[in-house]
Parts: C-alpha cells; sequence; structure tokens
C-alpha cells in the first residue's frame, strides 16, 4: 500500500543536486534533460538506479527530453531503473497512473500540441485514476508565467475536475509556479518543478503522505 509519493519534475540535468527522501512512489514529471541528449537521458537513467529509498518510481517526458520523444520503444528500453510510460494506464502498488508529456506549443521543443490537440489527448485518459502525470500544468492551476499569467491548458483543467476525477496531477513545466494546492473536490495538484526560472535547482521536492 502506498502510504508517501514524492512528487519531482524539471530538473534539466541537474538531478543529483535534488535531494531525494524515503518514499513508497517517485514520480517525475518530465524535463530531466537540458537540452534533450542522449547522454542526459542515460546519466539520469543511472541515478534513478541509485535511489534504492524509493520503492518504485515513475517517470514522463517533456519539452526538453527531444531524444526520447523520437522513439518511446528505445526510450522505454533504456529507462532500466523505473517505470517510463507515455499516453498509457500502469497500475504501481494497486495505483493507477496515466503519464501525459504534451504541452502548449511555444517554441521548437518536444510534445507541442494545440489546445484542440491536447484535448484529444486527453480524452484518452480513464475516469477515476489515481495519479495524473502531467508534464503540463492546467490552467488557473498552478501555471503562471511572468507577465503572462495564467498559461496551463484549459483542455487538461476542464477534463480532471468534470470527467477524470484523479486523486492527484502532478505537473511541472512553468518553473514560476511550483507548488500544491487542493480543488475543494479534493483534487491535489502539484507543480513539482525543481529549477526555478533561472533553471537553479533550487526547490525541495514535494512529498505527500
Amino acid at each position: 500500500m502506498v502510504k508517501t509519493v514524492c512528487c519531482i519534475s524539471d530538473t534539466h540535468a541537474q538531478h543529483e543536486s535534488v535531494d531525494i527522501p524515503a518514499c513508497d512512489l517517485l514520480v517525475h514529471s518530465g524535463d530531466y534533460s537540458s537540452f534533450g541528449d542522449l547522454r542526459d537521458l542515460i546519466n539520469f537513467n543511472k541515478w534513478l538506479g541509485t535511489l534504492t529509498q524509493c520503492k518504485s518510481i515513475v517517470v514522463i517526458d517533456g519539452n526538453h527530453d527531444l531524444y526520447a520523444s523520437m522513439s518511446y520503444p528505445l526510450a522505454k528500453s533504456l529507462f532500466t531503473n523505473a517505470t517510463y510510460i507515455r499516453d498509457e494506464l500502469i497500475e504501481v502498488q494497486g495505483l493507477k497512473i496515466w503519464g501525459s508529456p504534451w504541452s502548449k506549443k511555444f517554441g521548437n521543443w518536444a510534445y507541442m500540441c494545440s489546445e484542440a490537440e491536447l484535448l484529444l489527448k486527453y480524452q484518452k485518459i480513464p475516469e477515476n485514476i489515481d495519479i495524473l502525470a502531467s508534464h503540463t500544468p492546467a490552467y488557473g492551476i498552478l501555471d503562471k508565467v511572468e507577465g503572462k499569467g495564467s498559461v496551463g491548458s484549459v483542455s487538461l483543467r476542464e477534463e480532471v475536475l468534470n470527467r477524470i476525477h484523479p486523486r492527484l496531477v502532478v505537473s511541472g513545466h512553468l518553473h514560476l509556479s511550483g507548488g500544491l494546492q487542493k480543488t475543494e473536490q479534493g483534487i491535489i495538484f502539484v507543480n513539482a518543478a525543481v529549477c526555478d526560472e533561472e533553471y537553479n535547482p533550487s526547490r525541495e521536492p514535494v512529498f505527500l503522505t
């Protein structure tokens, strides 16, 4: 039975600076890479192998994880120290977990979609799962960008609040808005970005019991 969940995201190849506490489940919501090359993936997976204090580890990609985005089967074979998922449902220690690496379009990065395309991605997520690992946050929830306000996904917000109803949503992507927020429905949203706006690993993991 899972009693403790540790949430991290956006470590950007600086994972060795992060102190991971003992936990039943560690969730990394993408952007483990800096510029997305193979070396970042290999080094990250090697580090995951040292986290013997974590009973289970689940990883998704983010927009910086360019190498992995080009071939899911290959990337999956390289993640030997974690369960790596993309648009699929898994069960870990009795928890139903879905992984979604997608984000709204900006620049020339991986997993970029229009809002309409994001809706199609999110409509595939089954209802009443336990954890949704989504690289991008939901609109209006831990999704602020300086000078722009909320920039998260409207489709994700609508699907999560009105249909999917997970117990926990773990995201990252927007470094300014790290933290935790709980809705009136009891859904816990976490923006687990470790790096700040200057890409310094300045935040601690979000630990849930």
